[in-house]
C-alpha cells in the first residue's frame, strides 16, 4: 500500500472502528489475565520453591514473547486481510454512489443529506460534503464579458492534454479535429441561451465531444471575433507546433500534428462563423455561386439552377461575390479551407431533420406543392398502424412515433424511417410517380453512406440531380429550398470526408443534449464569479465520459 492509500486508510471509517475496538478490549480486560503470564501480578519476576521473589530468566521471557507473537500473528493477519477487505468496498461503495449521483444529477445538498444518513448507521463510510466525493474543484473559473452575454474559455489544448495524459488514451498520429458551434436555449419562458463550441477527434470516434468553451447570453454572440479568438489562437499555435506530449513511462516527448477536419454545424451557424449571408438569402449558398428567387407562394427563396460555377477559397478570401459577404469572419485567420472545410451536407440537418422532415410533413398536410402527393385519412392510418407493429432491428434504440406527432419527431427517428420503413410503407402510399422520384433520394443516400458502395458515386451524383430536377414536376418550382438544392452538393463532399456518417452532427446534438440533461443548463447564468461552475467541475473523469457516452453516440 503506498503513502496515499495508507493516509486514506488512516481517515477511514474502517481503520477508526479497528482503533475504538482495540481500546474497548484493553479497557474490559481483567488484571488477572496479565497476572497469569507473569505468575505473581510482576512483572520479570518468578516465585522459587521457598516462596521467595526472583528474577525471571531471560529464557523463559523469550519463549513467553515467542508464544505469543506465534498465537497472535494468525489473528492479526486474518484483522488486517478483512480491515483491507473492507476498506476495498468502501472504495468500489464511493465510487458507485459518485457515478449514482452523476448519472441522476443528484443535488449536492441531497448527497449531503444522504451521506447523514449512511454515516450514522455506518461511522465515516461517505464524506460528509458533496464536493469532496465529486472532486469539485475549487480553481478560479474565468468568465469574462462579452457583449449583452458572458464567456467561458476551457481551452483546447488543456482539453487534450486531459484526454491524451490524464486518461491514457492513446496518441494517434495524426489529430484531425471536427468542431461544432450551435445555439442551445436555456428555458422555453426565456431567451437566454447557450452557444458550446465542442470539438471531437476525428481518429478517436469512440470519444465524446470536448468542450472548448462556453457563451451564455440573451442572444447569438454579436462579438464574432471576441467569441473565436481564444479558440483560434490555440489553433494556430496546433497548426504551427503540434500537440506535445511526453509519454509514460518512457517519458519521452512526442508531438501529433494536428489539423482541422471540419466545422461541423447546422446552416443558421455556418452563416454566422462564415460572415455570410443566411441560408435562405439570394446569394445564400455556400459552395456554388448561384442567384437565389423569392417565391410568393411558399415564401421562401428557391435556388432553381445546379449548374453554376463552385465556389473557392481563394475567391471567398478575396470576395469576388461581394453580395455573399456581410462580415470578415475570424476563421480567416486560420489556415482553412473557407468552403471546402465547412460541409453543408450534414446529414442530421440536411436529410433526416431537412428533406425527410419536409416530405413527410407535405405528405401529411398536403402544404407541399400539387395535392398529388397528399395523404387521406386512410393512408395516415395505414402509415400509424405500419409504425406501431413494425419489429425493428437491434440496433435501433428509438422506436418510431405515430405521423400525428411529426412536429415532435427525433432526428434519429426521422433517420429509421428513411432508411429502414420509407421504401416498404411509400409504395402503398405514394402515387407510382412519386414514390419512383423517393427512390433516386434513397439509392444516392444509401450510395453515399456505405464505402463499399462508392464505385457508384457518379451514379449517385446523377441521382440527386434527377431527384432535384423532378422536383419541379412533382412538387413545383416553388418548393426548391436551400436543403433541396445542397443534395447536389453531396457526392463533392463525400469523396473528399467519407461516409456521410463520417461528418454528421448527431454525436454534438447528443452532447448538447447531456447539457440540458446533467443540470448544467439552466444552473447558472454565467455571470463573473470566483465560484466553480457546478456543472463541469462536478463532472466524472473523462474515461468514466468515454465509457457513458459511447453508447449514447448515434
Amino acid at each position: 500500500m503506498d503513502l496515499n492509500k495508507w493516509k486514506r486508510f488512516k481517515r477511514s471509517g474502517a481503520y477508526r472502528r479497528k482503533v475504538n475496538k482495540k481500546y474497548c478490549e484493553l479497557a474490559q480486560k481483567p488484571l488477572e489475565s496479565l497476572q497469569v503470564l507473569t505468575g505473581s501480578g510482576e512483572v520479570g519476576t518468578s516465585s522459587s520453591h521457598d516462596g521467595s521473589v526472583q528474577p525471571k530468566s531471560e529464557s523463559s521471557t523469550e519463549n513467553l514473547e515467542q508464544t505469543d507473537s506465534l498465537s497472535e500473528m494468525p489473528e492479526s493477519e486474518s484483522e488486517s486481510d478483512e480491515e483491507k477487505m473492507e476498506y476495498e468496498k468502501n472504495l468500489q461503495l464511493r465510487k458507485e454512489i459518485k457515478i449514482w449521483a452523476m448519472k441522476f444529477n443528484l443535488s449536492h445538498a441531497a448527497y449531503n443529506e444522504l451521506s447523514v444518513i449512511l454515516n450514522n448507521r455506518f461511522q465515516n463510510i461517505l464524506p460528509k460534503d458533496a464536493r469532496t466525493l465529486l472532486q469539485t474543484t475549487r480553481q478560479e473559473i474565468q468568465i469574462t464579458a462579452l457583449g449583452t452575454g458572458h464567456y467561458w474559455h476551457n481551452g483546447l489544448k488543456k482539453q487534450l492534454t486531459q484526454v491524451f495524459e490524464h486518461a491514457g488514451v492513446p496518441l494517434p498520429n495524426n489529430i484531425s479535429l471536427n468542431i461544432n458551434i450551435d445555439g442551445l436555449p436555456l428555458y422555453k419562458s426565456s431567451r437566454q441561451q447557450f452557444w458550446p463550441i465542442l470539438c471531437s477527434i476525428f481518429e478517436i470516434p469512440s470519444l465524446p465531444p470536448l468542450v472548448i468553451g462556453i457563451y451564455a447570453g440573451d442572444s447569438k454572440p454579436l462579438n464574432l471575433d471576441a467569441f473565436l479568438d481564444p479558440m483560434i489562437s490555440e489553433l494556430n499555435d496546433l497548426f504551427t507546433s503540434g500537440f506535445k506530449l511526453s509519454l509514460q513511462p518512457t517519458g519521452i516527448d512526442t508531438t501529433a500534428p494536428v489539423k482541422v477536419r471540419a466545422f461541423i454545424c447546422d446552416s443558421p451557424a455556418r452563416a454566422l462563423i462564415k460572415g455570410v449571408v443566411n441560408f435562405n438569402g439570394k446569394h445564400g449558398c455556400l459552395k456554388c455561386t448561384v442567384l437565389g428567387e423569392y417565391s410568393q407562394l411558399s415564401r421562401t427563396v428557391t435556388f432553381l439552377r445546379s449548374d453554376c460555377p463552385k465556389r473557392n477559397d481563394k475567391d471567398f478570401r478575396s470576395k469576388k461575390d461581394e453580395e455573399h459577404h456581410k462580415i470578415d469572419s475570424p476563421l480567416l485567420k486560420l489556415n482553412i479551407d473557407m468552403v471546402d472545410d465547412i460541409p453543408v451536407c450534414d446529414s442530421l440537418h440536411l436529410i433526416d431533420l431537412g428533406v425527410m422532415k419536409r416530405l413527410l410533413m407535405g405528405w401529411r398536410d398536403g402544404n407541399i406543392g400539387k395535392y398529388l402527393t397528399k395523404w387521406c385519412s386512410r393512408d395516415i392510418e395505414k402509415v400509424n398502424k405500419f409504425l406501431s407493429t413494425c419489429l425493428m432491428p437491434k440496433e435501433i434504440h428509438r422506436a418510431v412515433r405515430k405521423v400525428d406527432v411529426l412536429a415532435h419527431w427525433k432526428g434519429s427517428e426521422y433517420r429509421t424511417f428513411f432508411y429502414y420503413l420509407s421504401i416498404i410503407i411509400l409504395k402503398d402510399t405514394l402515387p407510382t410517380q412519386a414514390y419512383y422520384h423517393f427512390l433516386h433520394l434513397f439509392c444516392a443516400v444509401t450510395i453515399c453512406s456505405n464505402e463499399q458502395h462508392f464505385k457508384f458515386l457518379s451514379i449517385a451524383e446523377k441521382l440527386f440531380e434527377q431527384f432535384v430536377e423532378f422536383f419541379k414536376n412533382i412538387y413545383g418550382k416553388d418548393y426548391i429550398s436551400s436543403n433541396i438544392h445542397n443534395l447536389t452538393h453531396i457526392v463533392d463532399e463525400v469523396k473528399k470526408y467519407g461516409k456521410l456518417q463520417s461528418f454528421n452532427a448527431y454525436p454534438f446534438e447528443n452532447k448538447l443534449h447531456n447539457f440540458s440533461q446533467s443540470g448544467f443548463v439552466g444552473s447558472t447564468s454565467m455571470m463573473p464569479s470566483n465560484e466553480p461552475l457546478p456543472g463541469p467541475s462536478t463532472k466524472p473523469s473523462i474515461t468514466e465520459d468515454i465509457e457513458e457516452e459511447t453508447d449514447s453516440l448515434c
